[in-house]
Order: C-alpha cells, then sequence, then structure tokens
C-alpha cells in the first residue's frame, strides 16, 4: 500500500465550483465565518454564558496546540532497523503458515504511522480483522545528515529487505539545499496547508464546535500529532522522485530506470484494488485508476472504487475504514488463500501471483 505525494507548491489561488480562480485568503475567511457561526449557534442552543465561551475557547487553544510525538495505536514489535527505515510485525501469536501482508506506508513527511495511527482508525487493525493476521509494515526514519543521500535504489533496497526480512527542478532544488540536504518536514506540511488553507481554518473550529463530544476530542489530537509532527526526506531521495516522476511522468512513458533495470507497468497482472477519494486534490481518482490502463491486469480482476472526502481520508477517515476497506481486505484474503492465483500451500515454491490494493 503506497501513495504518491505531490512536491510542495505554494498555491495562491484555488478554484471554485464554476472553475473561476478564488484567492485561498478568501477561503480561509469564508471557512472561519462558517465554522464560527455554527459554533455560536450550538453554544446559543446549549445557553452558554460568557463565561462558559472563554472556558471553551481556552479548551480549544489548548486542544489546538498541545502537540505530542505520534505513535502505533497497535501491539508489535521492531523486527529490524535501518538508518532509512525499520520493520515493524503486528502478527503477535497469529500462526506463521498464514500469507504475509507487507504495508508499505509512504514517504512523504510524516510518521509511517499513518496507518495505524489511532485505535479508533487504523488500516492495520483493519487489515488483520479481514484475516490478514500476518502482518508487517515498514516505517521510515526520518533523515539525517548522515542519510541524506540516500538513493531511490537504496530505498528499494529497504523494500527488498522488508519482504526478505512535472515542473521546473530549480524551485525544489533550493527547498532541499535549505534543508542543507535533507527536505524538511515541515515545508511539505506548509505546501498541504497553502494549497487549501481553508480546510486547515474549519478543522480548528470544528473542535471549537465539538468541545463536548469526548469522541471528537479523542480523535482530534490523535490525527493533529500525526499531521503537524512532521519527517524529513532525504534530498536526493526527494529529487529524483520530482524530476523522474512527477516533471518528466517516466513511469507511464515506460522509460523509468531503477538500479539500471527499465521499470515496466505491464508486468504488474496481479488483481488490483484502487481505492479514490472523491474530493482527493493531490491525486484524483482519474489518476488513481489510470494505473489500470497500464498494468498488464485483466479487466476482470480491476475493482474500483471511491470513498468521500480527500486525500488523507483513504487512510484515516471513517466512512473508508467502514465501508471500503474492510471488504476490500476480505477480498485480498480470499485471492491469498493457498491455491488461489498461484499462492503456495505453506512453504511450498515462491507464488506466480499477487494482489496488490493501490491508495493513492
Amino acid at each position: 500500500m503506497s501513495y504518491a505525494s505531490c512536491p510542495p507548491v505554494a498555491e495562491a489561488f484555488t478554484t471554485d465550483l464554476g472553475g473561476h480562480l478564488v484567492p485561498s485568503a478568501l477561503n480561509a475567511w469564508t471557512a472561519g465565518v462558517t465554522g464560527w457561526s455554527a459554533y455560536s449557534a450550538k453554544a446559543l442552543g446549549r445557553g452558554l454564558g460568557p463565561w462558559s465561551v472563554t472556558r471553551d475557547l481556552v479548551e480549544w487553544i489548548h486542544a489546538m496546540t498541545d502537540r505530542r510525538e505520534p505513535v502505533w495505536a497497535s501491539p508489535h514489535e521492531v523486527v529490524f532497523e535501518r538508518p532509512i527505515a525499520r520493520l515493524r510485525d503486528f502478527t503477535g501469536r497469529s500462526r506463521a503458515d498464514v500469507v504475509l501482508t507487507l504495508v508499505l506506508p509512504p514517504q512523504a513527511g510524516h510518521s509511517s504511522c499513518i496507518v495505524d495511527y489511532s485505535r479508533l482508525q487504523s488500516p492495520v487493525k483493519t487489515i488483520r480483522e479481514a484475516g490478514l493476521q500476518r502482518c508487517l509494515s515498514l516505517d521510515w526514519v526520518g533523515a539525517t545528515q548522515a542519510t541524506k543521500d540516500t538513493t531511490v535504489e537504496a530505498v528499494i533496497h529497504a523494500y527488498v529487505e522488508a519482504l526478505r526480512r512535472g515542473p521546473g527542478m530549480d524551485f525544489y532544488e533550493q527547498v532541499v539545499a535549505l534543508g542543507d540536504g535533507v527536505l524538511r518536514g515541515e515545508y511539505m506540511l506548509n505546501g498541504f496547508i497553502v494549497i487549501r488553507p481553508e480546510s486547515e481554518v474549519a478543522k480548528q473550529l470544528e473542535l471549537l464546535r465539538n468541545l463536548d463530544d469526548p469522541e471528537h476530542l479523542e480523535r482530534y489530537p490523535a490525527f493533529d500529532d500525526w499531521f503537524k509532527h512532521t519527517q524529513d526526506i532525504p534530498g536526493r531521495f526527494y529529487l529524483w522522485i520530482v524530476e523522474r516522476l512527477f516533471r518528466d511522468n517516466r513511469l507511464v512513458a515506460g522509460t523509468l530506470e531503477v538500479g539500471g533495470e527499465r521499470v515496466d507497468l505491464g508486468r504488474i497482472t496481479c488483481p488490483l484494488f484502487l481505492l479514490a477519494g472523491e474530493d482527493d486534490h493531490i491525486t484524483p481518482p482519474e489518476q488513481v485508476f489510470a494505473l489500470a490502463d497500464h498494468a498488464g491486469t485483466a479487466e476482470r480482476d480491476v475493482v474500483r472504487r471511491v470513498t468521500s472526502g480527500g486525500h488523507l481520508g483513504l487512510f484515516m477517515g471513517s466512512e473508508s475504514l467502514r465501508e471500503h476497506w474492510p471488504p476490500i481486505m476480505a477480498a485480498v484474503a480470499e485471492q491469498s488463500r493457498p491455491g488461489a492465483h498461484g499462492v503456495p500451500d505453506r512453504r511450498g515454491p515462491q507464488p506466480t501471483g499477487r494482489t496488490a490494493m493501490a491508495v493513492p
């Protein structure tokens, strides 16, 4: 499971439903007015006086600013650790002979615990509940001066070890140079926020409106701890991604090479489960579903699903985890049974087929 994150680009304008350019500041102001109005109406309905409103504001500010390092929610153990990544095993006491599921979180300036960031919303938990009990997840380590020159080959090697166990480049090169060879996670975060500032404003005012909701108060810091706790990315690896995938589109063009070998999407013939976000402005549904146009998978083995919400909602949204992940992972578990699509019995020969799930 992975997604491609777009480079951080500060956009001063967004578009309305009519396709007209609208200043982002206006969107943020509109979201602020809407959110404050909603809180005011709720406060009046609850009969709150000035002191109660003041108390709400104090609690709101505390909840917004009290940030902690995000943690993995499910019990697990770290089974190996390298300078750029570690491997977390969630198997526990599950049978060792069942099919192994490896989760590959995005490397996009945030902690890899996006796949298990809350006991209430966890793709890892959903995967295991679908019957894929033998589950491991790669965990990217933030870049340091010692790892700032990490190459894409080193990242691919991390994948292999775990299994065994667009625009011009000047701007992006300057961003990496500002971080002394690494892409600072806060730069990526700021890019996401600037693209849609109204989302950040609306989120904070929704917190104010729901201070009397214990479940909302539990969810909010779990998400914000993850979202605001950024992680640096090796600059060389980041620039490789921007140049070859975003600018030159070499993966789709069939000209991408890694370690001297051409990457051919047509060699992917396993069943595909493609999940997209209806309001995803980073990787829209059309881009997610386009994988099926270039892979070698037969159309009968391609499943396309769309969930409401945006980019992060694919991983963290209640609807996504409730309505889409369970049937998808149940189907993956079914496809992974011994004898299905070439999956061997116990420790027999290596399988000739695989099952893949793709989210942006």
